[in-house]
């Protein structure tokens, strides 16, 4: 059995600062049949349902009816204050579409089994205080990367976002000086923070103090991706 999603959203993230207050993303039924939207935003979770909508943001409307073809636009509202949010970095919530497909209809006289399967999508809101500003990804390369062995021996990459934003990365491979690649899962970076992610065992056997590399993508406010490029030097442990 084959199913698809019949829905999709007109961004990858959303961008609220405290000037605009709100932002309209634009929801089409690509389908062949009307579905049900729900729609809301929680603060984060493996298991986001509606239950979890605990953050100051309100999606206007909340429910509504999607016909084959039809778009619509939801408003997502900043109803917390200002002050209920951190001034000095960004601060990561999350928006939720959910489609209920309507429940399909048995032949007159005949009894069929079906299986309803309810799609949900799910993307990065962001709210932007006055004081943070973002800079072009293709001209900004804030991130910091460097090699560094455990005292177990294993080796890993770490990585440092020193800004007040989220820097989510696309792709991410380390580059060995013979030219193996080694890829690894590609992370977002809150605010200031340090993430140290394990390498393949080999790389410490091969591992010299110059010619590897960082090779990775950061993803803009509208979801272009920029290609960047770091020489690996060798950390302290």
């Amino acid at each position: 059995m084959a199913a698809d999603a019949a829905i999709s959203v007109s961004h990858t993230r959303l961008i609220v600062t405290a000037q605009t207050r709100e932002a309209t993303p634009s929801i089409l039924n690509e389908g062949t049949r009307p579905v049900l939207i729900q729609t809301w935003i929680d603060s984060g979770g493996n298991a986001p349902d509606v239950a979890d909508a605990d953050a100051p943001f309100i999606a206007d409307p909340p429910v509504f009816r999607l016909e084959p073809g039809q778009s619509r636009s939801v408003r997502v509202l900043r109803v917390g204050a200002v002050a209920d949010f951190a001034r000095d970095r960004e601060s990561l919530f999350f928006f939720n579409v959910l489609e209920i497909p309507p429940i399909a209809e048995a032949g007159a006289g005949k009894q069929r089994s079906h299986l309803q399967i309810s799609f949900q999508t799910r993307i990065k809101l962001f709210y932007r205080p006055e004081e943070v500003t973002a800079k072009n990804g293709a001209d900004s390369d804030p991130l910091s990367f460097s090699m560094a062995v455990g005292p177990a021996g294993q080796p890993f990459l770490r990585i440092a976002n020193p800004t007040p934003l989220h820097q989510t990365l696309g792709m991410l491979t380390v580059v060995a000086d013979d030219g193996t690649e080694y890829p690894l899962t590609a992370p977002m970076l809150a605010p200031a923070q340090r993430l140290e992610l394990p390498l393949q065992t080999e790389v410490k056997s091969k591992q010299r103090e110059d010619g590897w590399k960082a090779r990775y993508s950061t993803i803009d406010d509208i979801g272009v991706e920029h290609a960047h490029e770091q020489v690996l030097p060798m950390a302290g442990h």
